[in-house]
């Protein structure tokens, strides 16, 4: 796990569209409370999520290597899952007994 100040509950970090590391407001703050717990949830299920064509899935795969690659630099692992984004949220705060969840707003639809 990346680490800011030590000893407190992990902060998960949801990375969603916005999967890089740089002016990144969510991983600045989590980082800045201590552990981080880096999570990218491909949510297939949801009714409001638009289906990924084989370019999207491409980009997809090649940018979360690099994400991935750029958090191993820094200690942190990157987890990757598939599922209902609230359902996966929630099993991972059970399971890493985090307190707090940060990820950036998107603002495209």
């Amino acid at each position: 796990m990346m680490n800011g100040r030590s000893g407190s509950a992990p902060t998960i970090v949801l990375f969603r569209r916005d999967l890089r590391m740089s002016d990144n407001a969510a991983l600045a703050a989590a980082v800045d409370l201590g552990s981080v717990l880096a999570l990218y949830i491909l949510d297939e299920e949801n009714e409001n999520i638009r289906p990924m064509g084989a370019a999207s899935r491409w980009w997809l795969h090649h940018s979360l290597a690099a994400l991935g690659q750029k958090l191993h630099a820094f200690g942190a692992r990157l987890i990757f899952t598939r599922g209902r984004t609230r359902e996966v949220v929630a099993r991972a705060i059970a399971a890493s007994g985090a307190k707090r969840v940060h990820w950036n707003r998107p603002y495209e639809p």
